[in-house]
């Protein structure tokens, strides 16, 4: 492996200097910038010990030493790492509609077993409601969407609590924040427009509150549960990142991310 003199001087100290290793934790190899060598292994092993491969775009500094400090080390040996899922933006795309597919049905069968004064719908689910499905759905395609008069809560609480699921089904999968938020966007409309459709006009504030307030407050949602993961989860977080952040939960269970793998959840772009 071809190292630039800068690079064998650094890990020469590193070798010999406990001092040094303890700032310089992390080496990443110009030469081959997928490899990232534990320098504090250097010291306790006097070997090479390859600790991770990661994509250097995932990396911020891009220069030879990343400091990045001796809790680096430890905090990782508490992790159980999380599982990426193979074939990047487009594999991402389709589970995350899978499963808020899944959502879907669970949204439609709250709603079918609510009362008439919380959907706001003409009938209760039953016969009548389902003979004027197709009715319903057809002027949802040809007029256009209105000002609904839904609950503060149904408008305000609910539908940002279902666009922060959108958001992070695909956030917790190492996607962007941008990439994340046109998906809620995606999501939101797919709902308005298919299932609910069936049932009711598709609703201004509906379109615009959910994935806008849903990205807000899902990027909040997504970077508290990175926090809360960071020496793994006590009983009443799991409960609350199971309230807050489902998706996090759909994905990875309650596993906590390795330090390179949070580098990838907090990128934003």
């Amino acid at each position: 492996m071809a190292l630039h003199m800068k690079q064998m001087i650094l890990l020469f100290f590193s070798w010999l200097t406990p001092s040094i290793t303890l700032q310089s934790q992390i080496i990443l190899f110009q030469s081959k910038p997928e490899l990232v060598i534990d320098s504090a292994a250097l010291n306790v092993q006097r070997s090479f010990k390859l600790v991770h491969y990661v994509p250097f775009e995932f990396l911020r500094k891009q220069d030879s030493i990343i400091r990045l400090g001796k809790k680096w080390i430890e905090t990782d040996r508490e992790a159980t790492p999380i599982s990426f899922i193979p074939g990047g933006a487009k594999a991402s795309f389709w589970q995350s509609t899978a499963e808020v597919s899944e959502g879907f049905g669970l949204f439609l069968a709250i709603l079918f077993f609510s009362p008439v004064q919380a959907t706001k719908w003409d009938h209760k689910f039953g016969k009548e409601l389902m003979e004027h499905a197709g009715t319903r759905f057809k002027e949802a395609w040809t007029s256009p969407p209105v000002w609904d008069k839904d609950r503060f809560f149904t408008n305000y609480v609910s539908h940002p609590y279902a666009g922060s699921f959108y958001y992070n089904t695909m956030r917790i999968k190492g996607r962007p924040a941008a990439a994340s938020f046109r998906f809620s966007v995606f999501s939101s409309t797919l709902w308005e427009y298919v299932p609910e459709a069936f049932f009711e006009q598709p609703s201004i504030q509906d379109l615009i509150i959910t994935p806008i307030a849903g990205s807000i407050g899902g990027e909040a949602v997504h970077r508290l549960t990175l926090s809360l993961s960071t020496h793994g989860f006590t009983f009443w977080e799991k409960v609350l990142v199971f309230i807050l952040n489902p998706a996090y939960v759909l994905n990875h269970g309650f596993k906590v991310p390795t330090n390179v793998q949070r580098i990838r959840l907090r990128q934003m772009r």
